[in-house]
């Protein structure tokens, strides 16, 4: 199954209502409203916009059989994955410990609880804990798709690529979501603006692209989009010892200079 008939599985009632296999998926990017609104088992509401989605019809079925997503939220994004996808392991993480109602009801409902692996009450920046997961739910090296729409934080997310990556099979793909935030008009511009006082996560962009340029055979290209970045992983080998992305660019010797 390719892109085209991929595409046709989806039903758009509009730009911001997606059917697919009978689910529903509500497309909210305003902060506000995707907190306000809840998921259902047969309607969820999904942190994306309908670019987002139809970017994944990119990817080939066919070679995504492991996927990882950091951030579960609502459900919708996991929910999505696995009707594009059908994969055989999808292991989601979150931050938050309790489950999400809605997504454990379509899990039972569907009978997915040997494909959908949640775990919850977990950081996306603990190296240890989100390791014993990837060691225990993925094989080694075999990641297809990761997907990190967790914290949005510079730090955080750093330390998770440095932990997710090394585990992507040679040409998977490394997806960061709403990178630009510190540069979106609007109400993020402002003093009081949301996450007015972390680092920009267009800072971990700018080391991956470095990264690129300097060892290509880990990092293939980057794809930087106006709402995600794809990272397309080379053909090394990385190994099980502890990846540094801040010592594995070359700069002249140069530290990196986090903004702001």
């Amino acid at each position: 199954m390719n892109g085209d008939r991929l595409r046709t599985r989806l039903h758009w009632l509009d730009d911001f209502t997606l059917e697919v296999d009978g689910v529903e998926f509500r497309l909210l990017t305003d902060p506000a409203d995707m907190h306000r609104a809840g998921s259902t088992p047969d309607s969820f509401v999904l942190g994306k916009n309908r670019t987002m989605v139809t970017d994944l019809l990119e990817l080939d079925p066919e070679t995504v059989a492991t996927i990882v997503e950091l951030g579960i939220f609502k459900g919708g994004s996991v929910v999505l994955l696995e009707k594009l996808f059908h994969p055989r392991r999808l292991l989601c993480v979150d931050l938050l410990p309790d489950p999400v109602p809605a997504l454990e009801h379509y899990l039972d409902d569907q009978g997915l609880r040997d494909v959908i692996v949640p775990a919850y009450g977990t950081s996306q920046a603990d190296r240890v804990a989100l390791g014993a997961l990837l060691d225990e739910h993925v094989p080694a090296a075999g990641i297809d798709l990761a997907v990190d729409d967790a914290s949005h934080f510079y730090p955080e997310s750093k330390v998770a690529f440095e932990i997710v990556f090394p585990r992507l099979r040679p040409g998977g793909i490394y997806i960061l979501e709403d990178w630009g935030w510190a540069h979106w008009p609007g109400a993020w511009q402002e003093d009081d603006s949301p996450f007015g006082d972390r680092p920009f996560l267009s800072n971990l962009v700018f080391e991956l692209v470095m990264l690129a340029a300097s060892r290509p055979d880990l990092v293939s290209r980057v794809d930087v989009r106006p709402d995600m970045v794809w990272v397309h992983r080379g053909p090394e080998t990385i190994g099980n010892t502890r990846f540094d992305l801040s010592t594995t660019y070359l700069s002249r010797g140069a530290p990196f200079l986090p903004m702001p």
